[in-house]
């Protein structure tokens, strides 16, 4: 279990991921990673990881207020078009009478092709 950030010189005690699920993906957490900001260990992991091309399924989870925010499908074009698949909507988390409904997730997640890592 990674607990800080390794230094630039430090090896990787752990393998690369097949793929990597970012849930719940909110606003902020989205908009710092489209923009490549690097300032906790999450953003780290997904700044590396898109940049190592694992497999990203992307979970949004946000208010509308937010989500109309001219910078928020701006930065979700460009995770997409980086190769990250992004679930907005119906189509990811949605809230139920018992909790949340994680169905479109999982199926997502079943098309996701693992990169390979060791």
């Amino acid at each position: 279990m990674r607990v800080r950030p390794r230094r630039p010189d430090e090896a990787d005690e752990l393998p690369t991921a097949d793929a990597l699920l970012v849930a719940p993906a909110t606003f902020n957490t989205l908009n710092k990673w489209a923009a490549g900001i690097n300032d906790s260990l999450a953003l780290g992991l997904l700044n590396e990881m898109l940049g190592l091309g694992v497999p990203i399924v992307v979970a949004t989870y946000c208010k509308a207020a937010l989500a109309a925010h001219p910078a928020h499908p701006t930065n979700l074009a460009l995770l997409r078009r980086a190769g990250a698949v992004v679930l907005e909507g119906e189509e990811s988390i949605t809230v139920t009478d018992g909790g949340f409904s994680w169905r479109p997730v999982r199926a997502a997640l079943g098309q996701v092709q693992p990169s390979g890592g060791s």
